[in-house]
């Protein structure tokens, strides 16, 4: 519903400014035809301009869009190998550790038994 008016508005709102335009122009038709051809080529180029730029900017974006996903596969990867390789490095590190800790406990459980008695 909002649109339908808003489409109205507009429409009615430019029917109007150009019969304005049109009533209120000191040139001929023909002379105004010249004027709005003059003016209306530098801005067509313009225009055409921008989408040749927009069209760049559209691959660029892809290109680097594509580079982006094998870029962020190729480093997720290396990660995980990465990560792999340091479990491996730490595993005996790890073991060593973890009878360590097992001959503590089996100390500290000797003193207990040693100082109840």
């Amino acid at each position: 519903m909002k649109g339908k008016s808003y489409l109205a508005g507009l429409f009615v709102g430019a029917t109007l400014s150009s019969l304005i335009t049109l009533l209120t122009t000191p040139n001929s038709g023909k002379e105004t035809r010249i004027v709005v051809k003059n003016t209306a080529q530098p801005f067509i180029h313009q225009l055409s301009e921008i989408q040749s730029h927009l069209r760049d900017l559209k691959k660029s974006l892809a290109t680097a869009t594509q580079e982006g996903k094998e870029n962020i596969h190729s480093f997720v990867l290396d990660l995980k190998k990465s990560v792999t390789e340091w479990k491996d490095e730490i595993r005996p590190h790890q073991r060593h550790l973890q009878e360590e800790i097992a001959s503590l406990e089996k100390t500290i459980a000797e003193f207990e038994r040693h100082l109840n008695k």
